[in-house]
C-alpha cells in the first residue's frame, strides 16, 4: 500500500472513528501528536471544533 496523508482540516459537531487495518498513521492535531498503529482504532469527538492531519509512516 502507498503511504498517503490527509492535509490539515477541521471537524465540528461530530464524532469520527478511524480503523487502521494496515500500516501506521502519524496524527497531528489540536490535542497533540501521536501514532495510530496497525490494527488500531481512534475515536475522535469534535464538539465545537478540532483541527487535525494525518500522514502515513
Amino acid at each position: 500500500m502507498i503511504a498517503r496523508g490527509v492535509n490539515s482540516h477541521p471537524h465540528s459537531g461530530l464524532a469520527t472513528v478511524t480503523v487502521l487495518p494496515e500500516g501506521d498513521l502519524f496524527r497531528k492535531g489540536d490535542w497533540g501528536n501521536g501514532v495510530l498503529d496497525y490494527g488500531g482504532v481512534e475515536w475522535m469527538q469534535a464538539g465545537r471544533g478540532i483541527w487535525h492531519q494525518g500522514e502515513g509512516c
